[in-house]
């Protein structure tokens, strides 16, 4: 993995081999720019691991209104085990504190994006749609 700073976004980005997208927020100065580095460099450090925690977290906090609220005609409920399968990760933007996991949703929520926000240790904040 290289960490590099893209001068045409402003931004640090983390080069990988798939097509996700791992990035900074653009920072209000240095320090901010920096704090958002660091974010990135420290949830890449296990990027697999924090990826299914935020999986796992999202279908945690989501599967229940999935269940109740977002079923189709004749749509049979989902367990969370086929919730966090289905969610593909898009985007990870870290903004310092908090860390943006991005996901498709696999039509879940009928194409709108599931947020899951981390810290940079790895442990999960929020989520919702979006």
């Amino acid at each position: 993995m290289k960490i590099y700073y893209d001068e045409d976004e402003f931004c640090y980005k983390a080069e990988t081999d798939d097509d996700v997208v791992y990035r900074t927020m653009d920072g209000d100065d240095e320090e901010s720019e920096e704090e958002y580095k660091q974010g990135l460099i420290a949830i890449m450090e296990n990027i697999g691991g924090n990826i299914e925690t935020a999986r796992k977290f999202a279908a945690s906090q989501l599967l229940e209104l999935k269940n109740k609220t977002w079923l189709e005609d004749g749509e049979e409920p989902i367990t969370a085990e086929e919730f966090a399968e289905r969610l593909v990760l898009s985007e990870v933007i870290s903004m310092g504190d908090i860390i943006e996991f991005w996901f498709d949703d696999d039509d879940i929520f009928w194409g709108h994006s599931v947020r899951v926000d981390m810290h940079p240790d790895g442990t999960p904040d929020s989520a919702e749609i979006s």
